[in-house]
This record gives structure tokens, C-alpha cells and sequence, in this order.
């Protein structure tokens, strides 16, 4: 667990972005409903690529993988530890700042980890809706925040109401859409309003893929586009003989 900001107790867990492989040979995808993010992911580019940082973060994977136990038991056990109790006001955990809950038995250990640990504060945003909806929805730890982020191929499945964050091209379309900026704070993931906005990362080649849309305009898009292909794979729908015409007399 690393800490991004001593003076807001802001420590974060992270695992690689999307699909890989490790060193061992083994594939992997821990964001399984990216959508059009997994091309415009800022932990796929920049100093999330660096080999140094590559390697940390698959071995947060593999520990995952091959010792559940091992990793729910420490991790349990370093927030315990005073440094997560020291003040002021509490310490927070972001799960995440690449990769998401890529299976139920992932998400299950950090509910668990999360209520063993009440006094930490943990926020996350996730494309794994029906994941979230089905399993912590029902009886959410009351210390965990959790945010939906457009962009995944689960994005109609966000309901309405639900504390959600979508990408802009920039901070101006985002004020102009009427949602609130993430950039003053990430704590605003957990307990800022319904609609936040994070303004895209500054990466040139990124800004121009993503161009003027939003990342929920972009999979909109892209989910029309994938239906056509289906539709027209299929081809003109049968017709089978009209209601109420019996054969001639």
C-alpha cells in the first residue's frame, strides 16, 4: 500500500491496467467491462508504463492470484497498523488507481478486508456494475464509497441517481455540462456529488483520440456501432405469414 498525499492519508492499491501477461507466461485482464477506456487508459501510458512500475503492479497481481489468503491477511493486518489511526480525521484507501474488481471472489476479500477495518475510509470507482449491484448494493460496509465510471461496456447498466464519473475533453466541458471537477481532490470520488467530471489526462496523443467527446458519448457510440454490425450479420429479419389471412378458399 502506497501513500499519494501525506498531508489527506490518501494510500492507494493498485494493479496493472486491462490485459497483459506476466512474467511467468499467464494472461490477464483485470478491467473485464473496459470499454473504450482500455484505449484511452492513463495507467496504460506515461509513467504507469515505466518497467519499474510495470513490475510493481503485476506483483500486486500475483499475489492476489496465487495467494488470496496470504494477501487478505496482510493487507488486513497493515490497516491495522497505528499509522492508518494517527489523524487528524481518518485515513483513506483508494482501491485502485488502475485495474478494477476483476471477479467476485476479488471484491468479496476487500468487502471483507473493508468491514475488518472500520475506521479507514475506502473509495473506488468501477465499471463492474452488475458485479456492484448484485453484491454490495444490497449491504454496503458503511466506511466503502464506490463510484460508477462511464466508459465500459456495462455503461447502460449504471442506474439513475447513482454517484457516477465520466472523462471530459477538458475542464470548460465539463463546468458547461454541469458536473464537478475531481481535479482540486480525489477524495471527491468518495464523497463529492452524483456527477463528477475528471478532465482528460494532458497526454497529447490521448486528448486527440478522445477529441471533443466525453467517455459516455464515446461507448454510446460505440455500443450503436456494435449493435449494427450484429443486426446487419443477422440480416433482414424473416416474415412468417400475416395474422388473420387464412389460406385462399
Amino acid at each position: 500500500m502506497r501513500s499519494s498525499c501525506a498531508t489527506r492519508r490518501i494510500y492507494k492499491w493498485t494493479l496493472p491496467a486491462w490485459a497483459g501477461r506476466l512474467p511467468d507466461g499467464r494472461t490477464y485482464n483485470t478491467c473485464p467491462s473496459a470499454g473504450i477506456c482500455h484505449d484511452l487508459c492513463y495507467a496504460r501510458h506515461g509513467t504507469f508504463q515505466f518497467p519499474g512500475v510495470v513490475r510493481a503492479h503485476q506483483a500486486n497481481l500475483r499475489y492476489v492470484l496465487d495467494e488470496p489468503d496470504a494477501w487478505e491477511a496482510q493487507l488486513t493486518t497493515e490497516l491495522q497498523h497505528r499509522r492508518y489511526y494517527s489523524g487528524p480525521g481518518p485515513a483513506h484507501v483508494r482501491i485502485h488507481d488502475s485495474g478494477d474488481f476483476f471477479s467476485a471472489a476479488y471484491l468479496h476479500a476487500w468487502i471483507r478486508i473493508v468491514r475488518r477495518t472500520p475506521d479507514v475510509v475506502f473509495y473506488a470507482y468501477t465499471k463492474e456494475i452488475a458485479l456492484f449491484e448484485e453484491t454490495v448494493r444490497p449491504d454496503p460496509p458503511p466506511n466503502f464509497y464506490w463510484r460508477y465510471s462511464y466508459g465500459g461496456t456495462q455503461d447502460a447498466r449504471i442506474p439513475p441517481g447513482s454517484p457516477h464519473v465520466d472523462v471530459f475533453p477538458d475542464e470548460e466541458s465539463l463546468d458547461q455540462a454541469g458536473y464537478t471537477s475531481q481535479a482540486p481532490s480525489d477524495l471527491r470520488g468518495a464523497y463529492g456529488p452524483e456527477t463528477l467530471g475528471i478532465p482528460a489526462n494532458n497526454l497529447p496523443h490521448l486528448k486527440k483520440a478522445q477529441g471533443s467527446q466525453t467517455f459516455r458519448a464515446l461507448q454510446r457510440a460505440a455500443d450503436t456501432a456494435a449493435a449494427d454490425r450484429r443486426a446487419r450479420r443477422r440480416g433482414p429479419a424473416k416474415r412468417g405469414p400475416s395474422k388473420g389471412h387464412g389460406p385462399p378458399r
